[in-house]
């Protein structure tokens, strides 16, 4: 019986700090955000679609399946959209993302909201700088989670979407790269 005892206690205590250690680092700078870039070897003009266009978003964008514009009319600030997307790790979840544009200037920058209901809300930055015929394509997102177990789980939320943002980008790259212009 006290084997047991001891051993409930080192499972709590493991537990407890745990919970701390996610605690703490949920209050680090730079909690929520996510960068990455990449340069692509196309100008910014034949890039620019790649980020703004429906169709091509979700070639490249991992877990994204629907996009429906909102507001008629090329995208300008103020235009909304719905996203539908799924976590691919577990496709079986399905959350919707409203988003707003906050400022855009083609074909170089783009600023959008982002909110999903099911729980966090962000800011996504991405800004092209063209070079010959190459572009620097670089993506900054800052979110905050609203429901408390998100909150708690931040920092491994945080790493997984860091990395889904690498490999989107890189899809982009050589979708963007072996398209005809």
């Amino acid at each position: 019986m006290k084997v047991f005892r001891v051993l409930i206690l080192a499972v709590v205590t493991v537990l407890v700090v745990a919970v701390l250690v996610l605690m703490l680092l949920g209050r680090r700078d730079g909690a929520g955000t996510v960068s990455a870039n990449i340069e692509i070897n196309r100008p910014a003009a034949e890039v620019w679609p790649w980020v703004i266009e429906p169709e091509k978003l979700k070639s490249w964008v991992s877990g994204m399946l629907e996009i429906e514009h909102l507001t008629p009319g090329e995208p300008r600030v103020g235009s909304r959209g719905r996203a539908v997307v799924i976590d691919p790790k577990q496709p079986n979840v399905r959350f919707n993302v409203e988003s707003e544009i906050n400022a855009i200037q083609p074909p170089s920058a783009l600023t959008i909201t982002l909110h999903a209901p099911e729980g966090f809300h962000g800011v996504v930055h991405y800004q092209l700088e063209g070079s010959g015929g190459s572009t620097r394509l670089t993506c900054i997102g800052e979110f905050k989670f609203e429901r408390w177990f998100a909150k708690l789980m931040e920092p491994v939320i945080t790493s997984s979407a860091q990395k889904k943002l690498e490999s989107d980008l890189r899809i982009l790259k050589s979708k963007a790269e072996a398209a005809q212009p």
